[in-house]
């Protein structure tokens, strides 16, 4: 995971998920992998994507305290991303 890390070192989200995602045609079994694949998401802002990098990383046995901090993360962001009622 070294070149997802130093793109995520340098702030460069994108390049990081590229990383991410080469890494996790290669190890698709690797839970924690798919946890630094759903941060990426997260931060892109690409949720359903996040949401079904999330499912995988928890069916894989990924840190079972990481994902529940994405999936409180994502909540805030789907919510904020919904629009808002006029009252």
């Amino acid at each position: 995971m070294g070149l997802a890390t130093v793109a995520v070192a340098e702030g460069d989200v994108a390049t990081a998920l590229e990383h991410y995602d080469a890494l996790a045609r290669e190890r698709s079994k690797l839970g924690d992998l798919q946890l630094g694949r759903a941060w990426a998401l997260l931060e892109l802002r690409r949720l359903d994507e996040a949401e079904a990098a999330l499912a995988r990383a928890e069916s894989l046995g990924g840190s079972p305290g990481a994902i529940r901090a994405q999936r409180r993360l994502l909540v805030k962001l789907k919510a904020a991303a919904e629009p808002q009622r006029i009252r």
